[in-house]
C-alpha cells in the first residue's frame, strides 16, 4: 500500500496505471517511468515519460532484484485490478477510513453517498504540489497526460530536463527521511548531470543544469 501510494503521489498516475505498472516501464538507471496511460491507450497510444522522484526511486531500488523479475511492480494489485477493480477501490477507501480520513459525503435521501477522497486524490495532490513548487503548467500537464491531439501537439516542446526539474521540486513526504524538500533533489540531479558530461553532450547537459538552476532561483 505504501509503495502504491508513493507511485500515485510522485507520478500523478491514475489507479489503473499504478496497479498495472510493469517493471519493463521503469528505468531505475535513467530515473524515469515511460508508460502509455490506460485511459488514452486506444485512441492516443502515446507514452508519457515521468522522471522518478528521489524518494520513489529509493523505494523502488529497495525492492530485491529477484522480486523485480515479476511482470508487475505491484503484482497483487494488478491481479485484483484485473479481476475486480471495484474491490481494489474499496480496499483503498477502507485504508483511508482506517486512517481517519472521511472518503464519502451524503447526498439527497435515498441516493448513494458520493466518494470525495480516494486514490485519484493523489493525482490532484501531485498537481497541487508541483504547481506550488513553481513547475510550469505546461510541464505538469505533459506529465499527467492530456485529452486531445491538439494538446499533445501543444506540449511537445516540454523538455526532459524541465520534467525532471518539476519532479525534483516535489517535497519529500516520507517521515522516515530528513531529505529537504526540493533542495536535495535538485542537488542530486545536478550531480548526475555533471557526472554524465562528455565532449559530445556537454552543450545539452549545460542547458539542463542551467534550467534547473533557473527554476531554483525563481
Amino acid at each position: 500500500m505504501k509503495l502504491a501510494f508513493a507511485i500515485g503521489l510522485y507520478t500523478g498516475m491514475r489507479l489503473g496505471d499504478v496497479a498495472t505498472l510493469k517493471w519493463g516501464e521503469v528505468d531505475l538507471k535513467r530515473h524515469q517511468i515511460r508508460r502509455v496511460p490506460n485511459k488514452t491507450a486506444r485512441r492516443m497510444p502515446q507514452a508519457i515519460t515521468i522522471p522518478i522522484h528521489p524518494m520513489l526511486g529509493a523505494m523502488l531500488a529497495d525492492i530485491p532484484v529477484n522480486e523485480r523479475d515479476a511482470v508487475y511492480v505491484l503484482p497483487d494489485w494488478a491481479t485484483i485490478y484485473k479481476r475486480a477493480r471495484g474491490k481494489l477501490t474499496q480496499k483503498i477507501l477502507k485504508h483511508f477510513e482506517n486512517c481517519g480520513i472521511k472518503t464519502t459525503e451524503a447526498r439527497e435521501v435515498g441516493a448513494r453517498a458520493r466518494v470525495v477522497v480516494g486514490f485519484h486524490s493523489l493525482r490532484h495532490t501531485f498537481v497541487s504540489m508541483a504547481r506550488e513548487a513553481g513547475a510550469p503548467l505546461a510541464v505538469i500537464e505533459g506529465l499527467v497526460g492530456h485529452h486531445s491531439v491538439s494538446l499533445t501537439r501543444h506540449y511537445t516542446h516540454v523538455s526532459e530536463s524541465a520534467s525532471q526539474n518539476a519532479i525534483g521540486l516535489l517535497p519529500s513526504l516520507n517521515g522516515d527521511t530528513a531529505l529537504p524538500a526540493g533542495i536535495s533533489a535538485r542537488n542530486e540531479m545536478l550531480r548526475e548531470i555533471i557526472a554524465s558530461i562528455t565532449v559530445e553532450n556537454w552543450r545539452d547537459k549545460k542547458a539542463a543544469a542551467l534550467a534547473i538552476l533557473a527554476t531554483a532561483t525563481n
